[in-house]
């Protein structure tokens, strides 16, 4: 059971993913994410390397570019805990089945500690809470209502009486709180029998630097959460809240 910012309860909440992610304005060195590395990996079961490769391309002189950075996966034994990292980001998830706030937080917490001692003073130019949410319809005479579940929805005409697909996404600011929220949903393969389902995708995103004091960070980290959850609210009917209490 999971309990959100507003109060309410949910025995099954449809989250699928939840990511907490910091971006620093500069990379650490070689050595102290060796040192991070080290001291973070006795948290987590495995391990493993990635690479992400960029590209660039100048058409004019006909070159192209490529830069790699490395980054490193560390997960738990179920691999349902993750924190990525490399030189500019740390990205912690936690995949189903959700075990709450207080549960996830605490981890980065521990996590995000440990990284400020032993790197020191880093400058956060961007923070991000972002919940990605699975939510199952059921069938009803071979028709799958969507609108019955989100309070958002395309308008259509009045003689289409169902459709196969969709996907929409909406940006909107809040001034007054600093953050810019990213909400989109669209239809994703089903999991149930009998069973359609749609992602509703609520990423909150703090563009501005962040004090360096790490206690501020967890503050800000807690604003955006109880934004998530309010906009969370915003978006489902009350159909979609009985779903969730199964």
């Amino acid at each position: 059971m999971t309990t959100n910012a507003s109060g309410l309860h949910y025995d099954a909440p449809p989250i699928i993913e939840a990511v907490i992610q910091f971006q620093y304005a500069e990379p650490v060195s070689k050595v102290t994410q060796a040192k991070l590395l080290k001291r973070l990996k006795r948290e987590y079961t495995n391990e493993l390397a990635l690479q992400t490769v960029e590209a660039s391309v100048d058409f004019g002189k006909r070159q192209a570019a490529f830069a790699a950075e490395p980054k490193t996966k560390l997960s738990s034994h179920d691999e349902t805990d993750v924190l990525i990292i490399d030189p500019t980001t740390l990205t912690w998830s936690r995949l189903a089945p959700y075990q709450g706030w207080n549960s996830f937080f605490e981890r980065v917490k521990h996590d995000a500690e440990i990284a400020h001692n032993l790197s020191g003073y880093r400058q956060i130019n961007q923070l991000g809470v972002r919940y990605v949410n699975r939510i199952d319809v059921p069938s009803q005479k071979g028709v799958f209502r969507y609108e019955d579940y989100l309070t958002i929805n395309l308008s259509l005409p009045e003689n289409w009486d169902s459709i196969n697909n969709y996907g929409w996404r909406l940006e909107k600011t809040y001034p007054e709180l600093g953050l810019l929220a990213n909400i989109q949903s669209a239809i994703i393969a089903p999991e149930i029998p009998n069973h359609a389902a749609f992602l509703l995708d609520i990423d909150i995103i703090r563009p501005n630097s962040v004090s360096a004091k790490i206690e501020e960070v967890f503050l800000q980290l807690e604003k955006m959460r109880c934004l998530k959850n309010e906009i969370f609210e915003l978006s489902i009917t009350d159909t979609a809240r009985a779903s969730f209490k199964k």
